[in-house]
């Protein structure tokens, strides 16, 4: 191998290994109903777990910064269109969600019912 051939091959390596990671993160059971330009609605089987729901909140909100994925384990509880802000999620729906990964933090909150 010559040493022109190094960059090549880390290249292809690089590209290969990019190509891997995004297929991870888009390689999902989850289901992304609907984007705005903020808000994200997802919907996981039952019985995905918390990882399954970042990789698809990531996959969802993909290079926006600014972003919430909001993720349902039913699709009959969940909007069918994302609406512009979090705020017109109205709250009975939102309450029916199991958690929203957030973007820009890189961080996942969990929805839990208030007794």
């Amino acid at each position: 191998m010559s040493a022109k051939s190094v960059p090549v091959l880390v290249g292809a390596l690089l590209c290969a290994s990019s190509s891997l990671q995004m297929a991870r993160a888009t390689d999902s059971k989850c289901d992304t109903l609907s984007t705005s330009e903020t808000v994200a609605i997802v919907v996981c089987p039952a019985s995905s777990t918390k990882e399954d729901w970042e990789k698809a909140g990531v996959a969802a909100c993909g290079q926006k910064r600014q972003c919430n994925a909001w993720i349902w384990d039913n699709r009959n509880l969940a909007p069918r269109t994302a609406p512009a802000t979090n705020a017109e999620i109205d709250k009975a729906i939102a309450a029916a969600a199991k958690a929203v990964w957030v973007n820009e933090d890189r961080t996942m909150i969990l929805v839990r019912k208030v007794k």
